[in-house]
């Protein structure tokens, strides 16, 4: 089987190409008050408050060119057969039947945090509402129930664009030291601040092996969790895969 097409049409992800873009972008920002300052004296300031603003996309988007650099030449390395701990391939009702039953859970996942965030905004709002019923109260009440029902259309659409996507792409994983591709999605966890928390086997149909990572985040660290199905009469590599990754960890 040929090699999945992780980053087909170029050697540069669309991530880097975006970052490049904006960089470009921020630096024409900078360079039309510096090179046009005369010429804009009657923006009363608004010319340095755009070289400011372009200073900052210039920069945030170099730096952030290296995270997606870093992204595909993990993404490259697991083209490499040489390099991968695991390669696996499935058929197609395996394939599917994996893909609606880890969907199924996460769904289930999604949801269950919605249902805290409904609950915790219907507090909030209704003790606005009660403290001030003829004044901001109601609003500050709508933009919470307005919020919930925004959050609700992103996690029925992007959890059907998910599955859509994964059971489109090619039934196959490809699991490195470093990261791991799986039906269209490239998942990292090293660079940047990225580290693998858990590798644990699991029960399902077909039973799976659970890779928690996390990355920084603005308030701390964004935990992820993704689920590999075992192809049938792989279980022994699995389970050797798993303890693996655990003394890694430091866990065995």
């Amino acid at each position: 089987m040929n090699a999945p097409a992780i980053f087909p049409k170029s050697r540069l992800s669309a991530g880097e190409k975006t970052c490049w873009l904006l960089t470009v972008v921020g630096a024409a920002m900078v360079a039309v008050p510096v090179g046009f300052g005369q010429q804009l004296e009657s923006w009363n300031g608004g010319q340095f408050a755009l070289g400011f603003a372009g200073l900052l996309v210039a920069l945030t988007a170099f730096i952030c060119t290296f995270l997606f650099r870093r992204r595909r030449k993990i993404g490259d390395g697991l083209l490499d057969e040489r390099k991968l701990l695991a390669h696996w391939t499935y058929d197609v009702a395996e394939w599917r039947q994996f893909t609606e039953e880890d969907f199924g859970r996460e769904r289930h996942e999604k949801w269950t945090l919605y249902g805290v965030l409904v609950g915790i905004c219907g507090l909030v709002g209704g003790a606005f509402w009660r403290a001030d019923p003829r004044g901001g109260g109601p609003v500050v009440a709508g933009i919470l129930a307005g919020l919930c029902a925004f959050i609700a259309v992103i996690i029925a659409v992007t959890t059907r664009w998910q599955r859509r996507g994964r059971l489109e792409h090619r039934s196959e994983v490809r699991i490195g030291a470093d990261g791991l591709w799986m039906g269209g999605e490239l998942h990292v966890w090293q660079g940047w601040g990225a580290r693998l928390e858990s590798c644990e086997l699991g029960e399902g149909h077909p039973p799976f092996i659970a890779f928690g990572y996390s990355m920084p985040a603005r308030n701390g660290r964004q935990f992820a969790t993704v689920r590999v199905p075992i192809p049938s009469g792989r279980e022994d590599e699995a389970a050797g895969l798993v303890e693996r990754f655990r003394a890694r960890l430091g866990r065995a």
